[in-house]
């Protein structure tokens, strides 16, 4: 007869405390997050340390404990913490379920206010990271640093998604280009809004900068985005600034200007690229053609294309089959940086293969009879090849009232743009003609001894609002070179209008279409027509500018005004 082992009570409950015990086990070992119920999307949060924040007389051989209310996943924590002043002893961290310990490995200087900080890419076990750095200050000595200072960081869409750290270094008599290229003193992490406030400092003169921190090394690297102030040196107190750094983030180079291609199109005309757009407006005095003499010849004319990088030389006197060396010179990008060395030079054969094209007929928009034209459109005549210098309003005339204003111009020696100031008329038929037979190429060619005309009707429908205001600035500043831009929110991203604020510093924007708007202005001190971030190494300062802090409603048949943009360093 068959029977079943019995297994003594005693030994059941061993198996079974056993059992127990394994589980718990792998409960501590994992870093998962605990299954079930709603997602967790707060972050974690600080809510005890030893020593308290703003203690005094702690002991130089003291350790640091810090709880937090989340569970966290440990990978994320040592990575992320950053001690001022900088202990040479160097310290170990250990992190637990919630709580992260830190043990230096010799004695903290005495009378010596320190500051932890704890960085936002510390997270809990759902990924949720810390809202904003976390900073636990406390003294070695009787009494703590004071200091404090707060700013923004404006990221844009390119960074959004990027931890960004914001540096602070004390300058004293050392030159802010000495200090880059070392450790900060403090760092501190944005809020969402790029907001960043640093407490517990000494006072004393600053230097502040943001960056993201690819490598993690605290130091500026070339190629990694940064953001530099419109001044080098900021004082830090023991109150809030009035005046507080204010940076926007870029992507400084972290090579030259190249002149990347040259390409022969046909015998007169070549294809030239460059890795970066120059600031300049390109013309034919930049470019020569260098004989084996040393003689050089200037190029005909020089067109731009839709690619802010790429330009089309066309040359009509150089010989086929020759050897040359082409230059681009006397040119730099929206940062400063001019050609490296060669890097502004090709050697080229001119093809000796006959140039047979004709003069063709140009591509007009809006297309001929066309109805529904956007009120800002232009009208563009685009030739095939560069024209000779005639003015626009000799080449081309309107038999309507088309708009309040209208100028035309050549955008580039291939390129007749005739645009309203402002917007089209709405609703009216605009006639144009070009005299054919005035518009020559450089072969004093043709593409027609008659006169084109055409017609388009601009867009019946849509009433539109505008945007008025003033800008609080320095007296001191000229009132052209403040820029104002209004960019849509709806449009195509980088569409925007820009005007100059008035001598009364005030500016308009009238007929904008409907929608919301994002406004801001900046201090154009270089005179590029565009917002200059600055430098690093050596260090430029960024141009001022301020951004409207909320997004402005443009209504049918509205008109938002009493709208200030107030620069930093004016107060009421």
């Amino acid at each position: 007869m068959s029977h079943k082992e019995v297994i003594p009570r005693s030994h059941q409950r061993r198996i079974v405390a056993g059992v127990v015990l394994w589980i718990l086990f792998l409960g501590c070992a994992s870093e998962a997050p605990p299954p079930g119920g709603p997602k967790d999307v707060d972050p974690p949060e600080v809510i005890q340390t030893i020593p308290p924040p703003g203690a005094v007389n702690v002991s130089p051989s003291t350790g640091i404990q810090v709880e937090f209310d989340e569970y966290l996943t440990r990978g994320s924590v040592e990575p992320a913490i950053f001690i001022s002043p900088y202990t040479e002893d160097g310290y170990r961290v250990s992190t637990g379920r919630r709580t992260v310990t830190i043990e230096f490995s010799g004695r903290l200087g005495d009378s010596t206010t320190y500051i932890v900080t704890f960085g936002t890419g510390i997270s809990d076990l759902r990924g949720n990271t810390l809202a904003s750095s976390y900073q636990l200050a406390f003294s070695t000595g009787p009494s703590i640093d004071q200091g404090t200072m707060a700013g923004r960081v404006y990221a844009g869409e390119e960074f959004s998604g990027d931890k960004i750290t914001l540096l602070a270094y004390r300058l004293d008599s050392v030159v802010v280009d000495s200090v880059i290229q070392r450790r900060p003193d403090y760092i501190a992490n944005p809020d969402a809004r790029g907001n960043f406030r640093l407490t517990n400092l000494e006072t004393g003169p600053y230097f502040f900068m943001a960056l993201i921190d690819q490598n993690r090394n605290f130091l500026y690297d070339p190629g990694e985005a940064i953001g530099l102030p419109w001044k080098k040196r900021w004082m830090v107190r023991d109150t809030v600034q009035e005046v507080t750094p204010h940076m926007r983030m870029f992507r400084y180079p972290a090579d030259s200007l190249i002149m990347v291609a040259v390409e022969q199109q046909n015998r007169h005309l070549l294809r030239v690229e460059f890795n970066r757009s120059p600031v300049q407006e390109v013309t034919r005095d930049h470019f020569r053609f260098i004989e084996d003499d040393g003689d050089s010849i200037r190029p005909a004319a020089v067109s731009g294309t839709d690619n802010a990088k790429e330009y089309l030389v066309e040359h009509y006197q150089t010989v086929p089959d020759s050897q040359y060396i082409f230059v681009a010179g006397d040119l730099t990008d929206r940062f400063g940086l001019p050609f490296g060395e060669n890097r502004d030079r090709r050697d080229l054969t001119i093809s000796g293969r006959p140039d047979t094209l004709p003069f063709a007929a140009p591509g007009i928009t809006p297309q001929d009879s066309m109805t529904d034209v956007r009120l800002e459109e232009q009208l563009r005549i685009s030739f095939d090849r560069a024209v000779r210098p005639i003015r626009a309003d000799k080449a081309l005339s309107l038999d309507s009232a088309a708009a309040d204003t209208v100028h035309r111009y050549w955008a580039d020696p291939r390129t007749l743009v005739t645009a309203p100031d402002s917007l089209w008329l709405r609703d009216r038929w605009i006639a144009w003609q070009l005299a054919d037979s005035l518009v020559k190429d450089y072969r004093d060619s043709t593409f027609s001894d008659s006169i084109s005309s055409g017609t388009f009707r601009t867009e019946t429908g849509g009433d539109y609002g505008s945007i008025t205001g003033s800008v609080r600035a320095p007296a001191s500043w000229a009132p052209e070179l403040v820029r104002v831009r209004a960019e849509s929110e709806a449009l195509q991203k980088g569409t925007y209008r820009e005007t100059r604020a008035d001598s009364g510093f005030t500016f308009a924007f009238p007929r904008l279409l409907p929608g919301q708007y994002r406004l801001e202005a900046y201090y154009d001190e270089d005179r590029s027509k565009t917002y200059t971030h600055g430098r690093p190494l050596p260090f430029v300062p960024a141009e001022k500018f301020v951004i409207f802090q909320d997004s402005i409603e443009v209504r049918s048949r509205w008109e938002q005004s009493g709208v200030t943009l107030q620069f930093p360093g004016i107060t009421e």
